[in-house]
This record gives structure tokens, C-alpha cells and sequence, in this order.
């Protein structure tokens, strides 16, 4: 058999090879991007929980490690440790002369460890596979002897740590199986979950942008194998690629996060009808705030429509004047209760604070609104005004505390 030649293969063949990884890349990047987002807005509304108040389900908790159920020594710094992760690299020089890095050894252990607060306590129960179970840990030991570098990050008794996991109340432990259902990662950290959802939206923006750009590249590379070489068609075909990739893959993602929301909210508290009624809450409201949009941009549109008449020029129906307020004996002016000023209208509110602290609110005891007839005159004459039932905005606010 002779041997083979990638120059045999046409470079149509070859295009059209990358132009698939990268489309198959792009939807990769693109999945897991907008998995880590929902898994950083799943953090955000899951509330950290203390130990004692554990039921069956997924739960954030933060405590203190303790070494109750023993410890593990570190291979290197001969830490006593609940769980460790070691690496040793080494630096060398590539053919180039460029100093670089790289790994000769590395690995995890760990066992189940007790998390304690002002609650009570609980055991955390990883498992046999580490690797399953992110660790945000800091690196506790770094020593470089020679060109080899000795690392390791260790969980250590009297760390607070912070874990995403789902609670037993059977074993009476935490585990980290069926976190996926919830669209939560199984999580042991030391940070903060602001920091740990800030960086999981930092990484999902990363992978969607990694993956708009093969997506873009697998776009351009396809159109010259179907003959296609003009510039518009490929923004054209470009924004529709990534539109919709976005709008199918984003409305299935938010599909799988309301999934996993009812199913947190529904297991922990046993109550399918709420969320029903939220739905049904929110139906209504979306119908009601929609009613009031068109309706506010009807009257809008209205008020552009009419066009400003003068005195004389008023008809029958809808008109719009502007014009100088007056009073005459027959319609005698108002005075305001603040001031004692001459006005047509006045809306008059005594208000008092009552109560302190958090309980301190401001409480209506008096409240008068009157409107008086009045004349609106220009140039051309003057018109009668009835103001009742209009609503007036006024143009002075005057406050005396």
C-alpha cells in the first residue's frame, strides 16, 4: 500500500471539512456558553441556606471544615487536608529557545468531610469521582526547586467553604448527583457566589463569542464551495445564522431554566399551584400592561393629531388651545389653602410621619382638591373652561415642611 498524501485531497474537500468543524465547533462553544449562563443565573437565585434548616433537595451552604471524618496528608507541603489537587511541572526551552512549561504529574484526592455552622452540621459526601465536583480552591503551596515547580490547592480544617450540592435527608449528607436537573454545577469553593456567577458570565460570554467567530468563519469558507462570492449575501446569511442560532438555542436554554426553576421551587416546597398562579399572574399582567401600552400610544397619537386652535377656530369635538387663564366675577378664583394665592385649581395634601425606624411612614390626614370654571383668552377671544373630571398637571409645587 502506498502512503497517504494530504496533498491528494482536493482543496474543495479540505474546505469543506473545516468549514464543518467549525460549524460543529461554533454549536459546541455556543451550547455550553449558554449552559454557564443559566448556571450563573440559577446561583443568583438560589439562596444560601443555613445547615440546620436542610430538607431533601439542592441547597448552597457555607460553613466551616471540620476534621471530624479524618484528613489526608498533601504530597509535597504534608498539609493535613480534607481534599487536595497537586501538579508538578517543569520548565524547558522549546527549539526556538522560548521558555515554556509543562506537566509531568498531577492528580486529586479527597474523601467526605463534615461542614459546620452556628446551625449544626453536615456531611459532604463527593464521591469516588473528584473530577465531577468543580473545586474553586486557592493554591495553599507553590515551591519551585531547580526547573521543576511543586503546586497544590488543599481544602484544609478551619477553611469556611461554600457548597452547591443536593441534600439526602435518607443519608443525612449532601451529595452532588441530579444537580443537572436544576441546571446548578456541583460546587465546593472558597468564593463568594457573586464571584463565582460573575465568573461563569465572564466564561459563557468568552464561549459565545468563540463561537459567533467559527460560526463566521464555517460561513464563509461554505458559500465559495456553493459559488456564492458576493459580500451581502454573506452578511445577509451571517445574521440569520446568528439570529437564529441565538433564538433557537437561547428560547430552548430559557425553556430549560424555567424547567429547572419549577422544579427547584415545586420540590422544595411541595407546592405545584403556586406556580401555576404565577403563571396565571403573569398572563394577566402581560394583558393588562399590553391594554395600557396600546392605550397610552393612542392618546398619544391623538394629542399629535389635533392640531392647536385658536379662540375663534373652535368646533364641535376634540380641540386643543393655548391661552392665557382668567377670572371674572362671575367666575370668581380660588385660593389656595398653603399661600392664600389666586388660583383655579389646587389639589392640598397634610401629610405626617408616624412611627421610627423601619416602621416610620408618611400618613395622609388631610387631603382637599377643588377646580374652579375659568376663562382661557388669546388674541381672538376667550372660551369658557369646566374643568371637572380633567386631569391637570400643574405647573407649581409648593412644600411646606
Amino acid at each position: 500500500m502506498g502512503r497517504f498524501n494530504i496533498a491528494s485531497i482536493p482543496g474543495r474537500i479540505i474546505t469543506a471539512i473545516i468549514a464543518v468543524a467549525c460549524l460543529a465547533g461554533s454549536y459546541y462553544a455556543m451550547t455550553t456558553g449558554l449552559s454557564q449562563l443559566t448556571e450563573a443565573r440559577q446561583l443568583e437565585r438560589l439562596p444560601e441556606m443555613p445547615v440546620g434548616a436542610l430538607t431533601t433537595g439542592p441547597y448552597v451552604i457555607a460553613g466551616k471544615v471540620t476534621d471530624q471524618l479524618g484528613t489526608l496528608e498533601t504530597p509535597y507541603s504534608n498539609t493535613e487536608a480534607v481534599y487536595y489537587r497537586y501538579k508538578l511541572e517543569e520548565e524547558y526551552r522549546d527549539s526556538d529557545g522560548d521558555l515554556r512549561i509543562r506537566t509531568l504529574d498531577s492528580g486529586a484526592r479527597g474523601g467526605d468531610f463534615q461542614l459546620r455552622d452556628q446551625t449544626g452540621s453536615v456531611i459532604v459526601a463527593p464521591g469516588s469521582d473528584l473530577e465531577e465536583v468543580e473545586w474553586n480552591l486557592e493554591r495553599t503551596y507553590r515551591n519551585q526547586s531547580g526547573r521543576r515547580i511543586y503546586s497544590e490547592w488543599a481544602l484544609i480544617p478551619g477553611h469556611t467553604a461554600r457548597v452547591i450540592g443536593q441534600y439526602s435527608s435518607e443519608i443525612g449528607a449532601v451529595t452532588f448527583y441530579g444537580l443537572e436537573d436544576f441546571s446548578l454545577p456541583a460546587m465546593v469553593s472558597r468564593n463568594t457566589l457573586t464571584v463565582d456567577s460573575g465568573d461563569r458570565f465572564f466564561e459563557a460570554a468568552i464561549r459565545i463569542s468563540i463561537a459567533t467567530g467559527f460560526l463566521a468563519l464555517g460561513i464563509a469558507l461554505s458559500l465559495p464551495l456553493i459559488k456564492v462570492h458576493r459580500f451581502w449575501v454573506y452578511v445577509l446569511v451571517m445574521a440569520i445564522a446568528v439570529s437564529g442560532t441565538l433564538s433557537v438555542l437561547g428560547i430552548n436554554k430559557l425553556r430549560q431554566e424555567w424547567s429547572a426553576i419549577a422544579d427547584l421551587y415545586e420540590g422544595r416546597y411541595q407546592h405545584a399551584w403556586t406556580s401555576r398562579r404565577l403563571a396565571a399572574a403573569s398572563i394577566i399582567a402581560a394583558l393588562l400592561l399590553l391594554w395600557l401600552s396600546i392605550r397610552t400610544v393612542k392618546f398619544k397619537r391623538l394629542i399629535e393629531a389635533v392640531p392647536t386652535s385658536s379662540t375663534r377656530g373652535l368646533s364641535f369635538g376634540v380641540s386643543e388651545l393655548k391661552a392665557i387663564v382668567d377670572v371674572d366675577e362671575d367666575h370668581p378664583p380660588l385660593r389656595d389653602p398653603l399661600k392664600n394665592e389666586k388660583c383655579v385649581a389646587f389639589d392640598y395634601k397634610v401629610e405626617e410621619k408616624r412611627g421610627s425606624g423601619k416602621n416610620e411612614k408618611w400618613r395622609v390626614i388631610e387631603h382637599r382638591e377643588e377646580l374652579a370654571p375659568f376663562w382661557l383668552e388669546d388674541s381672538e377671544g376667550k372660551v369658557l373652561v369646566q374643568p371637572d373630571g380633567a386631569k391637570i398637571e400643574y405647573p407649581q409645587y409648593v412644600s411646606d415642611l
